[in-house]
């Protein structure tokens, strides 16, 4: 399982979703961000993010979140 954040230096999340999905598409990914926005959120979602979580992160959602998470494919 994968936890990033949407904004990186050298890359952004959505980015590396799509790149994770085509080599590894049973792999959760949970994606964070500062900023809401629905495109984001939508883009997050068509692309197979786990999760789209907001800043600040609540680390007791984040955690029962992740124990709901599918173990990925072998």
């Amino acid at each position: 399982m994968i936890v990033s954040d949407i904004d990186m230096p050298r890359t952004d999340g959505l980015t590396l979703l799509r790149q994770i999905k085509q080599r590894a598409p049973g792999l959760p990914v949970i994606l964070l961000t500062e900023f809401e926005g629905e495109e984001r959120r939508r883009r997050a979602a068509e692309y197979g993010a786990a999760e789209f979580i907001t800043k600040p992160v609540d680390f007791d959602q984040l955690k029962e979140q992740l124990r709901q998470l599918p173990a990925a494919a072998d």
